[in-house]
Formats: structure tokens, sequence, C-alpha cells
């Protein structure tokens, strides 16, 4: 299996539950970190199908059709998770579902600013290219124009993963704005680390005003001085599902299975599940 990185909950979950998975079906599991690259995914592929493996799960790759082309070349069964592709079947997290749900709870739990400006909920994080993160942003929209009426394009800004990344986009919205806004949707935890560094800086009576959440899920997240809402992806029934297609030889391009996550709502009193 190839993954983008290690150093994430979702992908090292990944990991762990595909070793436990290939070794009950008497398969050597073997795991390569592609760090998003493009080409690193393909080379990365062409090395291992040179080890003569017999399958191939494709995490989270950039660009999944090139390494289809790749396996497809030399008559390697493989199937994508996280990302879809054309070129074989796809097991992806209900990305649209999980937003939209998301970002209702952030309203619900959320109060109205006096600023205009403030009084609105913002995206941050991802890359807009990815199709988690557009699927993310629509359910997002979505949600947004059914309760507000309409989204201004201020409110999305999809400026990657890093860390360092986010604290810059956040510091930047929180002077463009004057302060912190009604709501803030943050497309992965790597991203939350990032925003997270900005907001300890600021006072919890500020932090109470805004409504937060984060597309991915960390345990320790739960423990913050604020209260995080989080989209928690079924790890296990994705690869589960990955498994049960290669078992079956289902590898029909095109072929896409979503899979609902989980969202854990948080409150300032408590925290629940639902």
């Amino acid at each position: 299996m190839i993954i983008p990185m290690h150093d994430n909950r979702f992908f090292s979950s990944m990991s762990q539950t595909f070793e436990q998975l290939a070794r009950a079906r008497h398969l050597v599991p073997t795991v390569v970190s592609t760090l998003r690259d493009p080409k690193l995914e393909v080379e990365t592929v062409r090395t291992l199908i040179s080890y003569q493996i017999e399958y191939l799960i494709v995490t989270g790759a950039t660009d999944p059709d090139a390494v289809s082309k790749l396996c497809h070349h030399h008559g390697v069964k493989h199937i994508n998770v996280d990302l879809p592709g054309h070129m074989t079947a796809s097991v992806i997290s209900d990305n649209y579902w999980g937003a939209k749900q998301l970002t209702g709870a952030l309203i619900k739990r959320s109060m109205p600013q006096d600023s205009k400006a403030r009084d609105r909920f913002y995206f941050v994080g991802g890359i807009v290219s990815d199709y988690a993160t557009r699927r993310r942003i629509d359910g997002f929209s979505d949600a947004i124009k059914a309760s507000f009426g309409k989204v201004m394009p201020t409110q999305i800004d999809p400026c990657g993963y890093e860390p360092d990344v986010a604290e810059a986009a956040m510091r930047g919205l929180h002077a463009k704005i004057g302060g912190l806004p009604r709501g803030l949707f943050v497309n992965s935890t790597i991203a939350l680390e990032g925003v997270v560094r900005f907001l300890n800086a600021l006072g919890p009576a500020e932090l109470e005003q805004c409504s937060i959440g984060s597309y991915d899920w960390d345990p320790f997240a739960m423990c913050l001085s604020f209260p995080v809402s989080m989209v928690r992806q079924n790890v296990r029934a994705l690869l589960t599902e990955a498994f049960r297609m290669i078992d079956s030889g289902e590898f029909a391009a095109g072929k896409v299975v979503e899979i609902r996550p989980e969202l854990i709502v948080a409150s300032n009193r408590a925290r629940h599940r639902a």
C-alpha cells in the first residue's frame, strides 16, 4: 500500500489496519509513503511492481490514474482508497455528507456576530485540486447556502495542509475581519495543528464566540480548552471494503463505493457523538 505520509492519525491508522487485514489473508504487507508527490508515487509503484507484488492499494494518491496506467501495463490488480480514480475501483469516504453534517453542527452551535465580516463561516485548509477537498467545499457551501443564502469566495481558503500555512492563513483572516469568525471549518487535523497554534494566543472570551470544526479526528483535540467538532473517517470500513473487492475480483474501472464517516459533535458543556 502506498500512502501520502505516516505522521497523520488517519494514514497511520490506515497502514495499521491494512497490515492486520493483509496478514489475516496470509499476505505480506508493505506500506510506503509517497509524500503527496505524483512523480514519487509512480516511482514507488514501479519499484513495488519489481518486487512482484500481488495487489496494490493506492491510498490518497495525488494522481491515481497515473498509478493505474502503470499497474495495468504490468497486470497488477489494484484498488484506490480515499481518493478516487477512473481506471479501477475506488473506496472513499462520503466527504460531501461529512462536510455538510459538520457544517450544520457548527451552524447549530454558533452565535451571531455584530460585524458583517465576522458573522460568517470560513473554510480553511486542503488543496482545491484534490477530490476530497472539492467535495468537502461542496458540502460546506451547500450547508451555508441552505441557512444563509450564499457563500462568498473569500469564505473558502484551500491554502494547503501544512500547519505553518494554515497558521498563516488563520492569522491573515483574523487580521482581515478584525477577530474570529462566527464559525471555522478546518479541513484536516494537520491544518488544525497550525490553526490551534494561532488560536492558543487568543483569550477564552474570543474563542467562545467561534464555532470550530475539523474534518478528521484526533482524540487529543477533544482535550483542547475550546470545543472542536470533528468528522471521524471509518478507516476499518474503508479497508474492509477494499479487501472485499480484492477477494471477489471487483476491479471495475470507475466504480466508486462511498463510506459514511462519523460526526462527533462538541459543545461547551459536553461532547457527545451523533
